[in-house]
């Protein structure tokens, strides 16, 4: 391994910071290796292209950033929770909530999410199950099917997946197409 030696400075919004630090303590690495890695992929990559291995998954993934409200269903009442959407497939969707949640959760639990899609302003209620857990310092992770929900919400989320990735509009607001 060649031994790093220059060092790179960089100034960026609070809101990039906070991001960086949930994806490092998701994937349990550091700031400094997430965005070595993402600049490696972007300016080595081409110089050196590599067949891509190809795609395990059985539909498309889409990274985004979703604020959503989250019902767990128990045997008393339901409970309550504020997370974020960072990640949609057509069949799942994986949502980051504060680690206080993770109490109420279960593999297996049935949940309710209620959000809206950049590209809409009608909310979409989607049910699903939790598969998977996830735990990190203060917040944690779980990945849920997406079931029994009504064939237009199923409509409006293979058409965000399948959209093009988001871009800077003039205004600086992000365009989703």
């Amino acid at each position: 391994m060649q031994k790093k030696n220059t060092k790179i400075s960089l100034r960026t919004q609070e809101t990039t910071l906070t991001k960086l630090r949930i994806i490092s303590r998701i994937e349990g690495k550091t700031i400094s290796s997430l965005i070595e890695n993402v600049l490696t992929e972007h300016v080595l990559q081409p110089e050196n292209p590599l067949p891509l291995s190809e795609e395990k998954r059985s539909s498309p993934r889409k990274k985004c950033s979703i604020p959503v409200v989250i019902s767990l269903a128990n045997n008393t009442a339901p409970t309550y929770c504020n997370g974020v959407i960072v990640n949609f497939s057509p069949f799942a969707m994986q949502i980051i909530l504060s680690d206080q949640a993770s109490g109420h959760l279960q593999l297996g639990a049935e949940l309710h999410a209620l959000f809206t899609l950049p590209t809409s302003a009608m909310p979409l209620l989607l049910s699903g199950v939790v598969s998977r857990i996830d735990h990190a310092p203060g917040e944690c992770m779980i990945t849920s099917g997406i079931r029994g929900s009504e064939r237009h919400e199923l409509d409006c989320i293979n058409k965000f997946v399948r959209d093009k990735a988001p871009s800077k509009s003039g205004t600086g607001h992000l365009v989703y197409s």
